[in-house]
Order: C-alpha cells, then sequence, then structure tokens
C-alpha cells in the first residue's frame, strides 16, 4: 500500500566485542531516517533477549529530523547486538545524497571506545569483523507498520477523564477577611536569565556516516 517497505538491519554481538573490552554506558539515543521515514525501531539484544528497546512510533522527517528518545541511560555488554528497523511510507533509495534515505541509530556514551583512532560503528558493509544482516520487505497495510501508540490493550476498561470545570467567578472570597482569592495558582514568572549547568563530560567524537547503520558517538573519558 503506497510503496509502505520495511528494512531491517542487524548487527552480530561480534562486533561490540571487537570494539568494547569493558560495559559502557549509553546517555542519549538518536533515531534518524529523511523524508519518508514511518516508524523506526532500535534494539539491544542480550543473547537471545531484548534488554533494550528505543523506537518512534510516528516519524515525520518535517518536525522531527532526528527523533530523540526520552529515556534513562542504559548500558552495553561486549557480546550485545542490535537491530535497527526502519519502516517507510513512499521510496526507499538509500544514498548519501540529500534526497536519499538514511536508516541510523545514533548512541551518545561513555568511556569512548575505538580502534586504530576508528571510533565504535557498525554500519552497512563497514570494514570491521562485524557480522551483519539485511533484510528488505514489501508490506500489504499500514497494520503492517506494526505501531502500538494509541492502541488499547485488549480487555481494559477505557476510562474517561473529564477536565475540571472552572466556577462561574474567577475568585472566591476567603471567610473572614473579605478579600478575594484566586481559585488557581499563579504562574511562576521566569527569571531574566537562565542558569546554564556545565557538563562534567568532555567533548564528543564524530564519524561519517553511511546507508543503514548503528553510529555510535563516544564521549572522551
Amino acid at each position: 500500500a503506497d510503496g509502505l517497505t520495511k528494512h531491517e538491519f542487524t548487527c552480530g554481538g561480534s562486533c561490540s566485542s571487537f570494539f568494547l573490552d569493558e560495559p559502557v554506558t549509553v546517555i542519549a539515543e538518536t533515531l534518524y531516517m529523511q523524508k519518508f521515514g514511518a516508524r523506526m525501531v532500535n534494539e539491544v539484544i542480550r543473547g537471545d533477549e531484548v534488554v533494550h528497546t528505543a523506537k518512534v512510533e510516528v516519524f515525520d522527517f518535517d518536525q522531527q529530523g532526528a527523533f530523540k528518545v526520552q529515556q534513562d541511560s542504559y548500558q552495553l555488554q561486549a557480546g550485545d547486538k542490535f537491530r535497527t528497523t526502519c519502516y517507510y511510507e513512499d521510496g526507499s533509495t538509500f544514498g548519501l545524497g540529500s534526497q536519499d534515505e538514511r536508516c541510523i541509530g545514533i548512541l551518545l556514551y561513555f568511556p569512548a571506545k575505538k580502534y586504530n583512532d576508528i571510533p565504535f560503528a557498525c554500519m552497512y558493509s563497514a570494514p570491521f569483523p562485524c557480522a551483519q544482516e539485511y533484510a528488505s520487505t514489501d508490506l500489504n497495510d499500514y497494520e503492517e507498520l506494526g505501531r502500538t501508540f494509541g492502541i488499547g490493550t485488549p480487555g481494559l476498561p477505557v476510562t474517561s477523564i473529564e477536565p475540571p470545570t472552572p466556577s462561574n467567578s474567577n475568585a472566591n472570597t476567603d471567610s473572614g477577611s473579605g478579600e478575594n482569592v484566586n481559585e488557581f495558582a499563579p504562574i511562576p514568572t521566569p527569571t531574566s536569565q537562565a542558569t546554564k549547568a556545565e557538563s562534567p563530560i568532555g567533548k564528543a567524537e564524530f564519524m561519517q556516516v553511511h546507508l543503514h547503520c548503528l553510529l555510535v558517538i563516544a564521549l572522551s573519558s
């Protein structure tokens, strides 16, 4: 339907074993596609168990660009593998051009890990000892996108919550004082200048991206 497609890229555990000699902590995760991206999922698999899932159920490049996942920090260990799945609505021509598609999971982590000055990364057809698999599938309809956002759990009751209705008057009279008291708490006024906290973590390292990949940005230790 309308050119719906699914593209799944798996980076085997040999890649994390190659780069990681100790566990590292992921503090931020971003999911990136381009114009035709519809949904994206990035999973960390340890053994046969999915131990972490990051996803954006409804991706809109014009609204989001790159989607910053709201989540707690988590650890990666040697032997962990990644499964990055991207869904597209119309067209799926991959490349480095501005009109070409992408399917990239970007992880910000520490401490930094390198091999011959190359940061930890797992890219499709990259020159690393990483067992990689790639599969693409044509989808029949939007249900096959696998979205769970906004879908209720079967068998559970649906509760409707009505917002409170304010009284006809915007003020109440405080008994005994005769003064008007506001019904609602006042909105705090922001200060004229916000204080910017300094990060205890050093500068980030970056490397060029390609097509399907798990791009890892390491923070200097």
